[in-house]
């Protein structure tokens, strides 16, 4: 049983917090609202301290349906490409990103 319902994902990303990018996958390109944290940062969400040491985005899982690894992702007037895909089967999906040039 789930304790995440699908209003409770929608309502974490209208926390203000979100950032446009662009997923690239096989069916073509979407754009998505996610939380971005890059590497070697340290963010504050919900009075919790996360670093990460490579860059990823917070997505909900419905927004990137099929996205896999070396899918490319636009933001931030920069180029990643999908390293690996973290579904927690509540509705969200981490995908670890790494650089264009990395």
């Amino acid at each position: 049983m789930t304790l995440v319902t699908q209003q409770l994902v929608d309502a974490f990303f209208n926390s203000g917090f979100e950032e446009p990018f662009t997923v690239h996958l096989e069916t073509g390109a979407v754009n998505i609202q996610c939380h971005f944290y890059d590497k070697y940062q340290v963010a504050k969400m919900l009075d919790l301290e996360i670093s990460a040491s490579y860059p990823m985005l917070e997505c909900r899982s419905s927004d990137i349906p099929g996205v896999k690894q070396k899918d490319l992702v636009v933001g931030r007037e920069l180029e990643f490409y999908v390293n690996e895909v973290q579904p927690d089967g509540e509705g969200f999906t981490n995908l670890i990103l790494y650089y264009g040039n990395d």
